[in-house]
């Protein structure tokens, strides 16, 4: 089915892609837990949803992002929901679809960054993806445990700020150009962007590598979980 699709694609975007890259080589190097979900399409906008892992994703074809609650969690962890969905919301809403980065995607991450917004550089710094700058003129946090290091955490002015930051990295720093080639396939082929896929792109957000992957995913499952039992 995969090989059929990727035809298809061929045929009718023969000018996506160039150079080495495409969409097989990027199609076959995601988990096969992943690929086994897709299912035979009839329309990209009815049975891919219906069928995609518990329920639609959280980014929509519409640019509409679907709000995410966590009756089960405290109230600081919701608070902290409502501020990513929030600063998300207004960052992305004036964005081509081709630059969206889903909401699930963003608060897996943020929370895996910051421990939903309790850590020091969350506090301190309303940094809340881990980002790094190697520049001395930039404001900036060192780790308590490196003091000297030649690098240090970005202090940021406002939490929005961060997550503007962080999806600018994602749309345009070459560590993710394979997250952005996974993104433009799944437009293409469904109109859809899952998280689950995405998250494959991430390889070289953090040195955990492949690890760092699997961690993003489990909280994006965890997510909907919480989300489709309320």
């Amino acid at each position: 089915m995969i090989a059929v699709l990727v035809s298809i694609f061929f045929i009718l975007t023969p000018n996506i892609y160039a150079g080495n890259q495409n969409p097989y080589s990027i199609i076959n190097s995601l988990p096969n837990e992943v690929i086994l979900t897709i299912p035979i399409i009839e329309t990209p906008s009815t049975s891919y949803l219906r069928t995609r892992t518990e329920g639609l994703p959280i980014y929509s074809s519409t640019k509409k992002v679907k709000k995410i609650t966590l009756s089960n969690k405290t109230t600081e962890n919701r608070d902290f929901i409502r501020l990513m969905e929030s600063c998300s919301n207004k960052i992305q809403k004036n964005l081509k679809e081709d630059e969206i980065i889903p909401l699930e995607l963003l608060l897996s991450q943020s929370i895996l960054e910051s421990n939903w917004g309790k850590s020091r550089f969350a506090i301190e710094g309303n940094n809340f993806f881990g980002m790094r700058t190697w520049d001395p003129k930039k404001s900036q946090l060192k780790p308590l445990e490196n003091p000297d290091a030649d690098f240090g955490l970005v202090v940021y002015k406002s939490a929005c700020d961060s997550v503007a930051d962080y999806i600018h990295n994602l749309n345009t720093s070459d560590k993710y150009a394979n997250l952005r080639e996974i993104r433009k396939i799944e437009l293409t082929l469904w109109g859809e962007v899952d998280s689950l896929r995405l998250a494959n792109g991430l390889k070289k957000y953090s040195e955990q590598g492949s690890h760092y992957i699997e961690k993003v995913k489990k909280k994006i499952l965890i997510l909907r979980d919480k989300k489709y039992k309320n």
